[in-house]
C-alpha cells in the first residue's frame, strides 16, 4: 500500500481548478488550505462554491481517499468525492455529505470499487434558509492505493 498526495499544506500535487460556482460566495487558495465559503441563501437560488482536480484521475489502483479538512457554519453542507464530470453542479459518483460543523479532522472515502477516471471535488452548498451559510478550509487531499510507477505523478509532486 503506498499514498499519493493531491494537495498537500497548500502544495498542489495536481492542478486545481474552481468548479462549478454560483450565487453568494468566495473561495481562494491560502497558503496552507483551500478555502470555501458559500451563503447566505437568497431569492431560491443556491450558492455553490467547488475546487475540482483540472484533470480526471485513474481510481483503478485506489482504495481509500481522504480529506484533512475543517468546516462550520449554519445549516450548511460539504461535500468531498468524486465525479466524472468536472463542471457540473453534483458529485453524482461517489461522496460524503456532511451538514454539522466539524473541528479539524481526516475523514475518508471508500472508492476502492471505482475504476477509471474521476476528479476529485471539494464542494460547499447552501440552499436552505436567508441566515445560513457554509464554509470549509481543505488542507489535504490523498490517497491509498496500489499506485506502481507513475512517472507524471512523481514528476508533479516534485514541482
Amino acid at each position: 500500500m503506498a499514498t499519493k498526495y493531491y494537495y498537500t499544506a497548500g502544495t498542489e500535487n495536481v492542478d486545481w481548478a474552481v468548479g462549478h460556482s454560483e450565487g453568494v460566495g468566495t473561495q481562494s487558495k491560502e497558503s496552507d488550505h483551500l478555502y470555501l465559503y458559500a451563503g447566505p441563501y437568497a431569492s431560491g437560488h443556491p450558492n455553490y462554491r467547488t475546487y475540482v482536480t483540472d484533470s480526471a484521475i485513474d481510481f483503478t489502483t485506489i482504495d481509500t481517499l481522504y480529506f484533512d479538512y475543517e468546516s462550520d457554519g449554519i445549516v450548511h453542507r460539504i461535500w468531498l468525492g468524486i465525479g466524472t464530470v468536472k463542471a457540473d453542479s453534483t458529485l453524482t459518483d461517489k461522496y460524503e455529505v456532511r451538514e454539522i460543523s466539524k473541528a479539524r479532522g481526516v475523514n475518508s472515502l471508500d472508492v476502492s470499487g471505482y475504476t477509471g477516471n474521476y476528479f476529485i471535488k471539494l464542494m460547499v452548498y447552501e440552499a436552505s434558509s436567508s441566515y445560513a451559510n457554509s464554509k470549509a478550509n481543505i488542507y489535504n487531499v490523498y490517497a491509498d492505493g496500489t499506485f506502481g510507477n507513475d512517472a507524471s505523478f512523481l514528476l508533479n509532486m516534485m514541482r
